[in-house]
């Protein structure tokens, strides 16, 4: 467990906090006026992933509306011990939430609008899932960055740069550090 949550944390600050999970199809909304009728801009979404052996992965899922960043979705997940497995999803979550709770508040991660932590467990039993969330509408991207920046690595310096720059610069920025895209 700790090292997956190391391996995260690691990737999460290589990839300046970026995974994914499925792509999902791109959802859209409209406003009508008395007169017209305008379509705003449809969210998409992509999902990089990259396997760090021992059946742990980390994931980053990007929401963009054309050329700007509007949300970041990271995700680890990992294995749940054969044993553990028997335990009912409640008591699940509570043996993994202190352990990622401390992660999370070590990162900088608690208690900042915009970042919206959860755990999730697959329906088998198998896995679980670290998820944060982070909406751009929340938190300025500067203000993300900077929790970024604190972890160290010359990557996080640059996340700004990719956050406020084109998705596709940011998609090309998680390829270039070995995460492939998730069809």
């Amino acid at each position: 467990m700790k090292k997956f949550l190391l391996a995260s944390a690691c990737l999460l600050t290589l990839t300046a906090c970026g995974q994914g999970q499925e792509a999902k199809k791109a959802t859209t909304a409209s406003a009508s006026h008395q007169t017209s009728q305008t379509k705003t801009d449809e969210v998409k979404t992509k999902t990089f992933v990259k396997d760090l052996g021992d059946n742990h992965k980390n994931k980053i899922q990007i929401g963009y509306e054309k050329d700007e960043i509007v949300s970041m979705t990271i995700m680890g997940v990992a294995p749940i011990p054969e044993d553990m497995q028997k335990l009912d999803v409640a008591e699940l979550k509570e043996t993994f939430k202190p352990e990622i709770d401390q992660n999370n508040s070590q990162n900088g991660f608690t208690n900042v609008a915009g970042l919206h932590p959860d755990i999730q467990i697959a329906d088998d039993k198998k896995t679980y899932t670290n998820i944060m969330h982070i909406d751009f509408s929340q938190i300025q991207k500067e203000e993300f960055a900077k929790i970024i920046e604190k972890q160290g690595g010359e990557q996080n310096s640059q996340m700004l740069k990719y956050l406020k720059g084109k998705p596709q610069d940011l998609f090309t920025y998680f390829k270039d550090n070995g995460l492939t895209e998730e069809k």
